[in-house]
């Protein structure tokens, strides 16, 4: 006579996965940080503009990149490090295995105007070789 169930092979599995991390005594701050580098490598949100801009960049790996832009509004969304809606200003050339891209990111806390900080890169093959790298806060 049978009387109970066995759990399946992936509940198991599932219970260990989340258990064994929890195991390691440093827990938070691995996920906190891992959290931080998400946020570093994804924007995720829409972005809208009083006034027309245009934007078509498209990029492969940092190798190779085609398109442009200039973009000067709003951001909504998870980017630049921030949750909101953000002062957002982008320009762009791609021309294969050189280009230059320059972003920059509002205040979240609303206390200074405009854009605050701006990075300038140049990537592309021929970009990380010739190109200086900044990154600068304007006054």
């Amino acid at each position: 006579m049978r009387v109970g169930r066995r759990a399946p092979g992936w509940a198991l599995g599932l219970a260990l996965a989340t258990a064994l991390p929890a195991l390691q005594g440093c827990t938070a701050g691995y996920w906190a940080n891992r959290s931080a580098d998400a946020n570093d490598i994804f924007d995720v949100g829409l972005t809208y503009t009083p006034g027309f801009n245009f934007s078509l960049y498209v990029c492969l790996l940092g190798l190779a990149t085609l398109g442009g832009g200039y973009v000067d509004g709003y951001f909504v969304g998870a980017g630049g490090d921030q949750i909101g809606v953000v002062r957002h200003r982008q320009e762009s050339v791609g021309l294969g295995l050189w280009s230059y891209e320059e972003f920059g990111w509002g205040d979240p806390t609303g206390v200074r105007r405009g854009i605050v900080t701006t990075d300038r890169r140049y990537v592309g093959l021929f970009g990380w070789l010739f190109g200086p790298n900044t990154k600068f806060a304007p006054a």
